[in-house]
Parts: C-alpha cells; sequence; structure tokens
C-alpha cells in the first residue's frame, strides 16, 4: 500500500522537486526521494534522511523508458542515469534505474535544466571567444 501511495507523489520543497520512486539493488527494491534543480539530481533515503547520490547535470547522463507492458499498472516507466565513479583507482561507469510513476516528469526536467545550462555555457563561450583565460578548459564537463 505504501509503495502505491508513494509512486504517486509529487512535493515542492525550497525550490526542488521530489518525487518518490522505487531503485532496485540486485533483487532489493527500497523507496526513495528524487530531488531534482537546476545544479543537479539527488537520490534521498527519506526513512534515514541521507543523500544516497548527488550529481551535477554536467556529470550525469540519462535516459527515460516507457514501461514494457503498459497496460499493467504494476509495471512503471524509469529513468535511467549514469554517471563515473572511481574504484580502486580506475574510473567506472554506472547506471542506477529509477522506477517512477513521474519519470517523464523528471526526464522533462532534467532535459529543460541541461537545456538552459547549454545556453548559460554558449551565451559564456560568445562572451569570452577571444581567449579569456577565465574560461574553463575542454575537459569535456561542458558536452552534455
Amino acid at each position: 500500500m505504501a509503495l502505491k501511495l508513494c509512486t504517486y507523489c509529487i512535493k515542492y520543497l525550497l525550490g526542488i522537486l521530489l518525487f518518490c520512486a522505487v531503485i532496485f539493488s540486485n533483487v532489493f527494491f527500497f523507496l526513495v526521494l528524487v530531488a531534482i534543480n537546476a545544479n543537479g539530481l539527488y537520490v534521498i533515503d527519506p526513512l534515514n534522511v541521507v543523500i544516497l547520490l548527488g550529481l551535477k547535470l554536467e556529470e550525469l547522463s540519462w535516459d527515460y523508458a516507457k514501461p514494457s507492458q503498459e497496460n499493467n499498472e504494476d509495471c512503471l516507466p524509469c529513468l535511467f542515469i549514469q554517471f563515473c565513479v572511481i574504484e580502486n583507482g580506475r574510473r567506472v561507469s554506472k547506471i542506477l534505474q529509477i522506477f517512477s510513476r513521474q519519470a517523464s516528469q523528471m526526464d522533462a526536467l532534467i532535459n529543460t535544466f541541461v537545456d538552459e545550462l547549454k545556453q548559460r555555457v554558449a551565451m559564456y563561450n560568445e562572451d569570452h571567444e577571444f581567449g579569456d583565460s577565465s574560461l574553463p578548459d575542454a575537459d569535456g564537463r561542458h558536452n552534455l
């Protein structure tokens, strides 16, 4: 019952949209809050009040997937979040799959904020196109 109630909720708190979602870890799953704002995406454990994952928009890739069985109300849409971490001194790519009825809204929010970020970067580059030394290095972080 709590799972069904949580998958429908959206809360607005301090400029951050919080979505209830489900994450599967091996064969286990748990409820999380997903907070998305203009700076990034955060996955929060609401029971222990802990931020499990925080990523800047420049640090992630994402994809939205519709349910494989759209007529089955137990089959939820999901958002895939890909990001890199350092494990044993090596850079490793991780994928987090978040199941939520609000996955399409999460996708739309991330798209909107990334588009705004791209516009800000483009405006910055236009303003500093004559070799300003304060321009960030081309390290791929602006390649959204």
